[in-house]
């Protein structure tokens, strides 16, 4: 996976950042007749509060990571049910005209449990179709229908399976960017009222000050997700 790096503007956590969000929110209510010397009003603070919460809901990258997992490990276990059915498969074709022939050869039986996954959904397709075609004379080693059906079936879920685990795979590195430009954006507009606010208490209530001090100096910071490998 390549991983796009993106910049964080602070260096508190998400959640610290949520918070002091909020509690900057309650000060600037607290003191709105002085910020609205500056032209911050009760609708710049509301403004605020929704681009706090938002941040707030917007899942975590465990969360997504989470979801990656889980497609994986469905694409996973269809790809080992999948060979199971290639391996009865190509026994039947074994059986019917020997390891040796130019028929068994023909369906790369030899190294198809070790192929990536979209080689092997493609080798896949193509046992498939060698059975649908040879399945009169392979109705002696037992293949039915319902047998062919059940491949197809099998192989169309693993198909959708791996669809999703690489719609989840980028999912997460633009999930990471999103996050990290909604954190950046908040901390932008934290930052500025919280310059006001200082100004606003400098040398007149020292309590007051404390509460637009942001602790923990800003640090542009590159913000990778986890390292992942797309199976």
């Amino acid at each position: 996976m390549t991983n796009a790096s993106v910049q964080r503007i602070y260096n508190i956590s998400d959640p610290e950042l949520i918070g002091f969000s909020q509690h900057v929110s309650d000060c600037i209510s607290r003191d709105i007749t002085d910020f609205e010397l500056y032209n911050v009003t009760s609708l710049a603070v509301s403004n605020l509060q929704s681009i706090c919460d938002a941040f707030k809901i917007f899942p975590t990258d465990d969360y997504v990571y989470q979801e990656y997992l889980s497609a994986n490990e469905t694409k996973d276990a269809l790809i080992e049910a999948m060979k199971e059915i290639i391996r009865k498969m190509a026994l039947r074709v074994e059986m019917k005209w020997s390891k040796n022939s130019p028929k068994y050869r023909s369906i790369g039986i030899s190294d198809v449990y070790n192929c990536p996954d979209e080689a092997f959904i493609m080798r896949a397709r193509l046992i498939l179709e060698f059975m649908i075609e040879n399945k009169t004379e392979l109705i002696s080693e037992g293949l039915t229908d319902e047998m062919l059906d059940q491949m197809e079936e099998k192989l169309q879920e693993l198909i959708d399976a791996k669809y999703l685990q690489k719609e989840k795979f980028t999912n997460r590195a633009e999930k990471t960017i999103e996050r990290v430009e909604k954190g950046n954006e908040l901390y932008g507009i934290v930052s500025k009222y919280c310059e006001i606010g200082k100004q606003i208490w400098e040398r007149v209530n020292p309590a007051k000050y404390k509460d637009y001090v942001i602790y923990g100096a800003s640090n542009k910071k590159a913000v990778n997700p986890k390292n992942i490998d797309e199976n």
